[in-house]
């Protein structure tokens, strides 16, 4: 795993890539209780908070410890909507989601086929370990590789932004 540090907010992450998959996982350590992490990640009033790069997230539905939300992404010649479902499992300390739906418009960047993962909360002696993971599978595109680029850099940065969320809403 590789490590990030940014005053002293420090993330650890692996990226990897086979043709048109990718997996992303991220770690970083805080000192937050379980039950304020589970709140603030699975929270919708939180994720439109911490998730900051879609133009819109819009909740689609709701049950008990489930919701889906459409996250729509507008840019120069692209748009993209795509519906997720979160799910909270308590008890494992974990929220997972999966990409239920997906429609794309413009030609240039490869549209998602696949996406899941999870948020996952450790507990250790001196506090938490929340793990970040997300797999996905793409079109096959000419542009794949400056694709995988950017997402890698989006997903360090998002896991760096979600640790100074967190640790600034659960004091």
């Amino acid at each position: 795993m590789q490590t990030v540090s940014d005053e002293l907010k420090e993330v650890c992450y692996d990226f990897s890539q086979d043709g048109t998959s990718y997996t992303f996982r991220g770690s970083f350590f805080t000192k937050i209780t379980p039950a304020c992490l589970l709140r603030v990640l699975y929270g919708f009033e939180h994720l439109v908070k911490f998730v900051t790069r879609p133009d819109s997230i819009v909740l689609i539905r709701e049950g008990e410890n489930w919701y889906e939300v459409c996250y729509t992404y507008r840019g120069l010649l692209l748009e993209n909507k795509s519906t997720y479902r979160k799910i909270l499992k308590q008890e494992e300390q974990k929220i997972t989601f999966e990409m239920i739906a997906s429609e794309q418009y413009g030609p240039h960047l490869s549209k998602i086929l696949h996406s899941t993962g999870y948020y996952e909360v450790k507990t250790e002696k001196e506090g938490c370990l929340v793990e970040y993971f997300q797999e996905a599978r793409v079109e096959s595109k000419m542009l794949n590789e400056i694709y995988f680029h950017l997402i890698k850099k989006e997903a360090v940065n998002f896991l760096k932004d979600l640790k100074q969320y967190v640790e600034r809403t659960c004091h």
